[in-house]
């Protein structure tokens, strides 16, 4: 009897000696289901509280800082960066439509654009940049530009000077004069911050699938620095523009289409160039009355933060406002087909007398 149980109890150490690699399997296999259930678990919640962050920011249609809470304004697609997201920019570059890509560019390397000694200590110290000068306002500088330089109504003058004398005095609220380092070539001025850049640059497939690099006497790379609440002319530009904001505040777009631009805002381009007459602040009393087809036109607004970048197509007008803080940000420009130019061109500047109107776009 006893030797039967001794037999038996063999029986099952060897069992369980042969069972042992059969454990050890499961046991690596089931590990490895965990991980990956935790890794979609840990990204699910992720796109919760990016998501709720969004919703925060006013679901890219403004910031929960702005003050426009009465206006109503069209929103804009939101992109993330991840495998595939090439083919909804093409589409979206197709249809000349703006999209917006948070979180777009690395984090880690945002760090470096934080602080102004990063930029001193990288550039070399004979490097010029150039500068918009305007008188200071106490709400917000409106840097406004005339086709013909000095203008009556022209709001800045621009200076070369030297990029550390810059940095020195940008943030200065006490000077009459608010600086803003505007439109910085980046190639032929400042070639040591390239390496930075490319730290933080969004995908290759996004700016590709936006299109090709321009020449470089277009500045297909170019930087804005500011301090201090500041807002731009309302303009357009004639190349595809890509642009993230790298360090500081918020930077808000307020975006046109070109149809309704051509329609509503009284384009007269030998007097105001790229520029428009009209919404470089919001709509005032005066400003109705002066351009009362202006109402109409409805704008597309978005803000910012660093990380954050926004297609601007080409031929959208567009003002931007930044914040009170240190910002900056980084332009990738891209060369639009030139069909898509040829059709915006004719869209822009068709002529159709049962659609005239007074405000309509003069392209001769």
């Amino acid at each position: 009897m006893a030797k039967k149980r001794n037999r038996q109890r063999d029986a099952g150490t060897a069992l369980s000696s042969k069972d042992e690699p059969f454990l050890d399997k499961t046991i690596i296999v089931l590990g490895a289901v965990l991980v990956v259930l935790i890794g979609i678990l840990v990204v699910q919640v992720k796109d919760i509280l990016l998501a709720y962050r969004d919703m925060t920011r006013d679901a890219t249609t403004g910031s929960t800082a702005d003050d426009h809470g009465s206006r109503d304004y069209r929103g804009v697609a939101r992109l993330r960066p991840q495998p595939g997201v090439h083919l909804e920019v093409a589409s979206f570059v197709d249809r000349n439509e703006p999209f917006v890509c948070r979180h777009c560019l690395p984090g880690k390397g945002l760090d470096f654009w934080a602080s102004d000694d990063n930029l001193l200590q990288t550039v070399e110290p004979d490097a010029s940049i150039p500068v918009r000068v305007a008188q200071r306002s106490k709400t917000s500088t409106l840097f406004r530009r005339l086709v013909a330089p000095g203008g009556k109504n022209s709001a800045y003058d621009e200076r070369i000077m030297p990029f550390s004398k810059f940095l020195q005095h940008y943030g200065s609220e006490d000077s009459e004069e608010h600086w803003y380092g505007a439109q910085i070539p980046i190639l032929s001025h400042l070639p040591q911050l390239l390496d930075p850049i490319r730290a933080i640059a969004p995908p290759g497939t996004i700016l590709e699938a936006i299109g090709p690099d321009p020449p470089e006497s277009h500045k297909p790379l170019s930087m804005y620095i500011g301090h201090g609440p500041l807002s731009t002319q309302t303009h357009y530009d004639s190349l595809e523009n890509f642009v993230c904001v790298t360090s500081g505040g918020q930077k808000t777009f307020q975006l046109f289409d070109p149809a309704t631009a051509s329609l509503y805002m009284y384009i007269d381009r030998e007097v105001d160039g790229n520029g428009a007459p009209v919404f470089d602040h919001d709509q005032s009393p005066t400003l109705q009355g002066q351009y009362p087809l202006s109402k109409y036109a409805i704008p597309t607004r978005v803000t910012l933060e660093p990380g954050d970048c926004l297609y601007v197509p080409v031929y959208w007008y567009h003002s931007v406002e930044s914040s009170s803080d240190r910002t900056i940000s980084i332009n990738w420009w891209r060369m639009p087909t030139r069909s898509k130019m040829l059709d915006l061109e004719h869209l822009f500047c068709g002529h159709n007398e049962s659609s005239a109107l007074a405000a309509r776009a003069k392209c001769n």
